[in-house]
């Protein structure tokens, strides 16, 4: 689970991991720092990795993924949406409800889904944003904790008001 996931809460975690055990052998862990992700990755013995939380979780995981050499068709992440946007379940057809979720992980199949990488080894999993989205985008990420949902079409408002931040002057 991520805690700084968007909507995040206990209940909410809770419904979708009573789920899983009823059918799997469950291990919840919480990262809180993306760090934490490597730990989680070291310990997981073959386990298949399901995320609870957002689009920044599965980006997370699946450049940590990469970068240790374990991303492959062959593991599949699971996704419970509990982000504030959750753009790419929204893609996939994922019930945003996490209870429904978690069945849907159990009672599904696996999605091959394609990576881009980019000019310096980043991985792009959801979506690429340029110009006004990219600042829109960029704006919103630290309104994301009081306004949540709100603030995408916060930080396009602002994005196209105010356009690109200033790089700090040297």
């Amino acid at each position: 689970t991520n805690a700084a996931a968007g909507s995040t809460d206990d209940d909410r975690v809770a419904a979708a991991i009573s789920i899983l055990e009823a059918a799997a052998d469950v291990r919840v862990e919480q990262c809180a720092e993306p760090g934490d992700l490597d730990r989680v990755l070291d310990g997981r013995d073959g386990r298949t990795v399901v995320l609870v939380g957002g689009d920044g979780s599965v980006h997370t995981a699946v450049d940590a993924l990469r970068r240790r050499g374990e991303l492959s068709p062959d593991e599949p992440l699971g996704l419970v949406p509990l982000g504030t946007g959750n753009d790419l379940a929204r893609t996939l057809g994922i019930p945003l409800e996490p209870a429904a979720a978690a069945r849907v992980l159990l009672d599904g199949g696996p999605r091959a889904l394609d990576l881009l990488v980019d000019d310096r080894g980043g991985v792009v999993v959801n979506v690429v944003h340029v110009g006004v989205g990219a600042e829109a985008a960029e704006r919103a990420t630290g309104l994301k904790d009081r306004l949540g949902k709100a603030a995408y079409p916060v930080g396009s408002v602002l994005a196209a008001q105010l356009g690109p931040r200033q790089p700090p002057r040297s």
